[in-house]
């Protein structure tokens, strides 16, 4: 009975040691493993978002070298901080060419602030000249280098309705200002 005895307690403290061993060794193991495994996925899933804000950042630099040519053209359409004066004089030019007199209004006071560097002025122009003057002078303001977005273009005759009568033509409309620190610009300055 002794020997029965002997042989069930080395078992039972085998046993015990082995399943101290197990919860020792074996589960921490087992558990750093599965916080090994989770942390390699989270690290994967990091490097594959990160690969593809690289491969969207490669074709978005394309995609502007491809736009710059024509943003500069837009560019060169909207009034920049300290040309305000040249954009009047290109006014005046085309209704001194074309033989109108005209009133120019900006409206600075009702901008609409489209971002810190952009703003949209409110623009009137006031004209008064022949019809085929008045023409000839719409048709200038098209090919000017500014963009006058037109919101109301109004026309009447002046005077007793002959062939000579005057036009008198409201055109109220906005243009686009950029400020000399507008990112944009800057970067065009940068990569002319």
């Amino acid at each position: 009975m002794r020997l029965t005895h002997r042989l069930i307690t080395a078992t039972a403290v085998l046993g015990a040691l082995t399943l101290l061993t197990i919860g020792t060794v074996a589960v921490p193991s087992i558990l750093s493993m599965r916080r090994l495994r989770t942390e390699i996925q989270q690290e994967y899933l990091d490097i594959e978002r990160q690969y593809s804000i690289r491969r969207q950042l490669g074709s978005s630099q394309k995609i502007i070298e491809n736009i710059r040519p024509t943003l500069r053209k837009l560019l060169s359409m909207a009034v920049t901080e300290g040309n305000e004066l040249e954009f009047i004089r290109t006014l005046e030019q085309a209704a001194d060419r074309n033989g109108i007199n005209q009133s120019i209004s900006l409206e600075t006071v009702n901008q609409n602030d489209i971002t810190a560097w952009e703003k949209d002025i409110p623009v009137t122009i006031l004209t008064n000249g022949s019809y085929g003057a008045t023409i000839a002078y719409l048709d200038s303001l098209h090919s000017l280098p500014y963009q006058i977005t037109v919101r109301s273009l109004s026309m009447s005759a002046q005077g007793n309705g002959s062939e000579s009568a005057n036009i008198r033509t409201e055109i109220r409309g906005t243009i686009r200002w950029l400020a000399k620190d507008h990112p944009v610009i800057r970067q065009s300055e940068r990569n002319p």
